[in-house]
């Protein structure tokens, strides 16, 4: 297979597993749910568009996203 590929199947699973939180979070900092929900999409949308550059999970939970 793929390892490209691959790597967009694990981001894409990664990135569905910390939406809610990422969506409180943002929901919170930006005072709005719909403006939160902006967020989530405007950096979901980077995210998948730039994969080489992802950052594990681990060290976006340890980085205050702890919603």
């Amino acid at each position: 297979m793929n390892t490209a590929k691959l790597d967009r199947v694990a981001l894409e699973a990664m990135l569905g597993s910390l939406r809610p939180k990422l969506h409180r979070y943002c929901a919170r900092m930006a005072g709005s749910v719909i403006d939160g929900e902006d967020i989530v999409q405007e950096t979901l949308i980077k995210a998948l568009r730039r994969p080489s550059t992802a950052t594990p999970p681990s060290s976006i939970r340890s980085n205050g996203c702890s919603a």
